[in-house]
């Protein structure tokens, strides 16, 4: 039962869909932060944790099952039926993609600050 539970939990959080369009959204970045490794190596990449997919919902699930005993799963999935439940499902991905630029943002931000500061001790940054 407990299993059928988390399979409902992990459908409708959307959690590794999420997880999985957090992974497409971050190659770009990957790219740019890493000039030096191959595009073969990030289209690689993609391909394979698609292809791979079901091998993270199972690790994924496990995380579930050590941290929510049955009677937890189907209290929060009878929270998923009520009106704020139904919304939070709603606008988790907007929320989740959201937190992911602003992460980028943030990074690039203290990237840039930290940059700076060790220019200015004389320290030299490789292009």
């Amino acid at each position: 039962e407990k299993r059928r539970l988390i399979q409902d939990m992990l459908a409708r959080t959307k959690a590794v869909d999420l997880a999985m369009q957090a992974i497409e959204g971050s190659i770009g970045a990957q790219r740019q932060a890493n000039p030096r490794v191959p595009a073969v190596f990030w289209d690689r990449f993609l391909a394979r944790a698609k292809a791979e997919r079901g091998d993270f919902e199972a690790m994924i699930g496990g995380i579930w099952d050590r941290h929510f005993t049955a009677a937890e799963l189907r209290e929060l999935l009878a929270l998923y039926d009520t009106p704020v439940g139904r919304k939070s499902l709603a606008v988790m991905p907007a929320l989740s993609q959201e937190s992911m630029l602003a992460g980028q943002q943030w990074g690039q931000r203290l990237g840039m600050k930290v940059g700076a500061e060790l220019e200015a001790e004389g320290v030299k940054l490789a292009p």
